[in-house]
């Protein structure tokens, strides 16, 4: 039973991996739809580049976002958790179990 498991999620996990230069790629092209969106939001508030309520707006903006990321992390590591507690019981009952669906 465990020589069947952990083979398949080892490839599971690593099927999602891509390089370090892809990941940089990836990155960088995120950052700079976010600036151009922030910048796009902002101003459609009508705040001005350079002014207070500009800078303000996108500071709001860069924290909204982090607080999704942040959140998104704590539901992805919960979730993995769970999924390793729940493995780690059926190793040690010798049982299958299902996997609980990801959350959304």
């Amino acid at each position: 039973m465990r020589a069947t498991i952990i083979p398949l999620i080892m490839c599971v996990m690593l099927g999602g991996c891509v390089s370090a230069a892809e990941q940089e790629r990836q990155a960088a092209a995120e950052k700079a739809k976010n600036d151009a969106d922030d910048d796009a939001q902002c101003q459609s508030y009508g705040a001005k580049q350079g002014t207070d309520a500009y800078v303000n707006c996108r500071v709001g903006l860069s924290k909204q976002r982090a607080d999704k990321l942040a959140a998104a992390q704590a539901a992805a590591w919960a979730y993995s958790n769970n999924l390793q507690r729940q493995l780690q019981a059926t190793i040690r009952a010798g049982q299958p179990q299902t996997a609980p669906a990801a959350p959304h």
